[in-house]
């Protein structure tokens, strides 16, 4: 049970996936206090409900994505309804973020050492992997920051680390407590 996933629309609208014993609802959290306002539905594709594991809002069209264990994306609506879009390229990832400049899509893996795939959602394809120089353990939430230009990423220990995408030099930005790794969103204005 617990959040596995964040992401910030462009009217600030944060969502979330709830886990529960049977899979994953679609929830919206109020930002400030981290409660959850609404469930907007149990996340599945027509036949069976879907395993997510992240959350990432396109800029531009606001169209949510979702990445599955499987290693699969999806678009979610707001009723939870999955459509697949493709495999991304690895199973053994962690989050997805989107650059809002370029629409490229990041995905961190962990296939053999932490990596950064650039993913383009429209042709289905990774366009580049890069490896990740510094982070020690597996990063598990991503979030891209447009100010900076860095991608932020969460480790299973609780560090974030500041990721250069072109390079895959990485630097430790802060701490958010021990275990259990979790996800990052940037909420503009905040």
């Amino acid at each position: 049970y617990g959040l596995v996933g964040l992401a910030s629309d462009s009217n600030n609208v944060l969502y979330g996936i709830e886990k529960f014993s049977g899979g994953r609802n679609l929830v919206t959290i109020d930002a400030t206090s981290g409660a959850r306002i609404a469930t907007l539905g149990t996340i599945n594709d027509g036949v069976s409900n879907v395993n997510l594991k992240d959350l990432a809002i396109q800029p531009g069209s606001d169209t949510l994505y979702g990445l599955g264990s499987d290693g699969n994306l999806y678009t979610i609506t707001l009723d939870g309804t999955a459509t697949l879009v493709g495999y991304t390229g690895s199973t053994e990832s962690g989050g997805i973020s989107f650059d809002p400049a370029t629409g490229v899509l990041y995905q961190a893996t962990y296939v053999s050492g932490n990596g950064l795939f650039e993913f383009d959602v429209s042709t289905n394809s990774v366009i580049s992997e890069t490896f990740l120089n510094g982070a020690s353990n597996n990063i598990g939430g991503l979030a891209y920051d447009a100010e900076t230009g860095k991608v932020y990423g969460l480790d299973s220990d609780g560090q974030v680390y500041g990721i250069n995408p072109e390079t895959g030099e990485t630097t430790v930005d802060g701490f958010l407590g021990t275990g259990g790794g979790g996800d990052l969103a940037f909420i503009k204005g905040w």
